[in-house]
């Protein structure tokens, strides 16, 4: 019986010990991936609350989450609780005489586990953050999205705002890319018929022509005999017009940069006199020159967007969407944009969003208290949504420059 009893109290005691040891510390990579993936879904939905901000005329606003700071610990403490009655328990089983028997013992672990996380919340409600996020984007910064994974539907009906053209009556048609407006249509029309003519920015070189066409004799006169010398060593160009028998000359500045082309030539703003640029415009045209009577032809003006703008636009999307009578916005591949399988295909849409449906595993999710919905993009089948917010989060973290995020600590939660 004694030794029955002491092989009991040391299989619980070894039973008891060895539980403890089955305990696993939290490893840094799992806490930092936990952590990394909550900070991917804040910036989705903050991205997408901003949207719905948008889409009932609310100002918006930014937070951003410089650093982070965690840690996690795992501790435990084993104990015996023996309860006795009874007769004595020999000196050999326990160590000592105690009067009583034993009833029962019971093997106790006092464990204790915390993860600590501090991090700090940087408002981007400032001036330097939003005369970036108001500035229309440069071109430089759009010729970086012009790749084979990302479609030039999406891409453009993002960034242009809208399009301006010149019959050759000199008469101006604008179309705006807003899903409310009445021409919104004939912007999508137009788009793609841009596309098809190869729209995109590339690096060109813009001439510019300074002052009229003079002689040569004329050219002496200004600037010496070396003319020639003289103007190139100012950054400028001299190009010959006309036959060899009666020398006229027009100088001509040359500006390097990225701007819209097309492949091939539309319309006559695209020069083809001094060069040809691949039908790159030789200077920006801006809505005077488009509606200035006098200059007739076919003449394009491309109006891009600023961030803020494209929030707008995708206010619009969602209001377009949740109207009485809805419209989704969609951007099928260049050929079947007038397939009437394809319109309004949940497959191609810009942005797809759902109100007040209950649903596992959004892709974001807002819960607006102001306007008391509900908001959220699904995970699977909702055509570009996901791009979209990823292009918009690029666009979003170019307006980051130094002084636009508060030097941390800003706001510390914990």
């Amino acid at each position: 019986m004694k030794k029955i009893k002491q092989a009991f109290v040391s299989v619980l005691l070894t039973l008891m010990l060895s539980g403890c040891g089955s305990l696993s510390v939290p490893e840094f990579s799992d806490m930092s991936t936990r952590y990394t993936e909550v900070l991917e879904q804040y910036q989705i939905n903050m991205i997408f609350q901003n949207i719905v901000r948008a889409a009932n005329s609310r100002p918006l606003s930014f937070l951003d989450i410089p650093n982070i700071n965690g840690s996690g610990n795992v501790s435990y403490t084993p104990s015996v609780s023996p309860l006795f009655n009874g007769g004595a328990i020999p000196a050999n089983a326990l160590g000592s005489n105690i009067v009583g028997g034993l009833a029962s013992i019971s093997p106790t672990l006092g464990l204790s586990l915390g993860k600590t996380v501090n991090f700090s919340q940087a408002s981007l409600d400032n001036s330097v953050f939003w005369k970036g996020f108001l500035t229309t984007l440069p071109a430089e910064t759009l010729s970086f999205y012009i790749h084979n994974h990302i479609a030039p539907e999406l891409f453009y009906s993002l960034v242009l705002d809208e399009i301006k053209i010149q019959d050759v009556d000199g008469i101006v048609r604008t179309y705006i890319n807003n899903p409310l407006h009445e021409t919104h249509s004939e912007f999508q029309r137009q788009m793609y018929q841009l596309i098809r003519n190869g729209l995109a920015p590339k690096y060109a070189i813009s001439s510019v022509k300074i002052g009229g066409v003079v002689s040569e004799a004329r050219l002496q006169q200004m600037y010496g005999a070396k003319y020639r010398d003289v103007i190139t060593k100012d950054g400028l160009t001299l190009v010959q017009i006309g036959a060899e028998s009666q020398k006229r000359f027009q100088i001509v500045s040359t500006d390097p940069g990225v701007k819209f082309c097309l492949k091939n030539n539309l319309y006559v703003n695209f020069e083809q006199g001094i060069t040809r640029n691949d039908y790159c415009q030789v200077a920006p045209i801006t809505e005077d020159d488009i509606q200035d009577p006098s200059k007739k032809g076919e003449r394009l003006y491309i109006k891009t967007r600023s961030t803020s703008n494209i929030y707008a636009y995708l206010g619009d999307i969602v209001n377009a969407q949740l109207q009485s009578t809805p419209y989704l916005v969609s951007v099928p591949p260049v050929g079947m944009e007038n397939n009437p399988e394809v319109l309004g295909s949940p497959k191609y849409a810009v942005l797809l969003v759902q109100e007040n449906i209950k649903t596992a595993r959004p892709f974001a999710y807002v819960d607006d208290q102001l306007s008391g919905n509900s908001y959220l993009i699904p995970h699977k089948d909702s055509g570009y949504s996901r791009r979209t917010i990823q292009i918009l989060s690029e666009f979003q973290t170019l307006q980051k420059i130094p002084g636009s995020v508060s030097p941390s600590p800003a706001i510390l939660i914990r």
